[in-house]
């Protein structure tokens, strides 16, 4: 079915943007958090692979509960991510 084909799409494409994260890196990420979706945009402090954690500033955030992320440019006003 072709929603599948989306759904497959957009997991990878998730998936490229997780491998394109690093530390210090200025990112935004939207994830489902208590029945509702959040977006926090800030710096990457932490991304482990063990625990299936990113941490944006102090927001720990479970890589399940992602529904995305968006590279930011370099600048010094993270708001205008």
């Amino acid at each position: 079915a072709e929603w599948c084909s989306q759904a497959v799409r957009r997991c990878q494409e998730l998936d490229r943007r997780m491998h394109s994260l690093s530390k210090g890196k200025i990112a935004s990420v939207v994830y489902f958090h208590r029945d509702e979706y959040i977006k926090i945009t800030g710096m990457v402090a932490r991304i482990d692979e063990t625990s299936r954690i990113l941490q944006i500033v102090n927001t720990k955030i479970d890589f399940d509960d992602i529904v995305e992320i968006s590279d930011c440019p370099e600048h010094d006003d993270p708001g205008i991510c």
